[in-house]
């Protein structure tokens, strides 16, 4: 049986090299997507803790949204609270 000249058998290990690459690639970016589901899941269990004892009266909507005003910067994301915008902050300066 003849031997693949160095030139061919080079081009099918740099083939194999790309095909395992990809497969790397692949398998990295399935893991990354289960991380982020994993962690989008916790804070969806952990916001529906919050607003069940705020619901019972364990925690007061008074304090909730005192938390919520400090926690949130986004104006679209403090819209869902109904909490005000927050003034415009000069760059650089740091914030509370």
């Amino acid at each position: 049986m003849p031997r693949a000249n160095p030139q061919e058998r080079l081009r099918k290990l740099e083939e194999k090299q790309a095909r395992v690459t990809a497969e790397i690639q692949r398998v990295k970016a399935r893991q990354r997507q289960n991380q982020r589901k994993r962690e989008t899941r916790r804070k969806i269990l952990a916001g529906a803790m919050v607003l069940d004892r705020v619901a019972r009266g364990v925690l007061t909507e008074q304090l909730f949204l005192r938390d919520m005003d400090e926690f949130l910067e986004r104006p679209h994301e403090r819209a869902l609270f109904e909490l005000p915008p927050r003034p415009n902050r000069e760059k650089g300066e740091p914030q509370a």
